[in-house]
């Protein structure tokens, strides 16, 4: 906390409070635990924590130990879960092991991270029954949202990958969606900080689009609007802002990990678009 000290008085309205960290999520539950093809799939949910500024994104964690001849390993895996959700289906878990869960909320401010502390629980899933929803019907992670908004959001090739849905238009011929960078709190892009960042656009027919190639740790600003067989559109439309977020990075190397097969795959896929583009140029 920061204090004017040429103040004479003790309420001075100059007087800066920095934001402190999210609360951890609260309550955390499992249900709705089924088998499919041999693998276990069960939901975990939690409470949303209070925090100073809003929640931007959360993130979910869970481990296993792994038991060889020479030593023991922990394989950990993570997934990154939109603000709007305070639900994730865990998939493909081994019916015979205990995990360890754990979730954490994220908030952005003045370009820093404020990561909350992590919430934990222990899942022994040899016990997956008991959070079985037995005689009632299974109510599995909302996935359904009205407006536009964040449908998926995956890391493709080191780059971010989302994909934006919104409702149908009856009366729509076609839809006009622009997208625009508007801030990075990573340093890897203080090169590009003073490149002017422009919009892009693209006229569609379905009412979603992928947007590829989005920086990591950067905040997206995203307008649809309708287009009509008149020849008009929608004066405003609809907006939303997103933070591009879910490809790990090697923080100490500055790069973006895959592997190197991945990389091999990403390349040659590229080569080919690029080739595909100049011959339709």
């Amino acid at each position: 906390m920061a204090y004017n000290l040429d103040s004479k008085d003790n309420s001075d309205p100059s007087e800066v409070t920095e934001p402190r960290n999210p609360k951890e999520p609260q309550n955390l539950t499992l249900s709705g635990a089924r088998l499919v093809g041999g693998k276990l799939r069960i939901n975990l949910r939690w409470v949303k924590p209070a925090s100073d500024v809003p929640i931007t994104f959360y993130k979910v964690f869970w481990s296993r130990r792994i038991h060889s001849p020479t030593n023991d390993s922990v394989l950990v895996y993570h997934r990154t879960v939109l603000k709007d959700k305070t639900c994730y289906e865990l998939k493909n878990l081994e019916p015979k092991c205990q995990y360890f869960l754990q979730v954490q909320a994220v908030a952005l401010y003045g370009g820093r991270r404020l990561a909350s502390r992590k919430a934990s629980k222990v899942f022994n899933a040899t016990d997956y029954m008991a959070f079985a929803d037995v005689g009632r019907r299974s109510r599995r992670c909302e996935r359904y949202q009205e407006g536009l908004h964040v449908r998926r959001m995956i890391c493709h090739c080191g780059d971010v990958k989302v994909r934006l849905v919104w409702p149908i238009n009856q009366d729509a011929k076609m839809y006009n969606i622009s997208w625009k960078e508007e801030s990075c709190t990573t340093s890897i892009y203080e090169d590009n900080v003073n490149t002017k960042k422009r919009s892009s656009w693209k006229t569609i027919q379905t009412p979603h689009y992928d947007l590829r190639n989005l920086k990591q740790d950067c905040t997206y600003s995203v307008n649809v609007r309708n287009l009509y067989s008149n020849d008009k559109r929608d004066e405003h439309g609809t907006s939303i802002e997103f933070f591009a977020t879910g490809c790990q990075q090697d923080r100490d190397e500055k790069r973006w990990k895959y592997s190197s097969n991945k990389a091999a795959q990403c390349k040659k896929k590229s080569s080919k678009s690029k080739k595909y583009s100049d011959d339709t140029d």
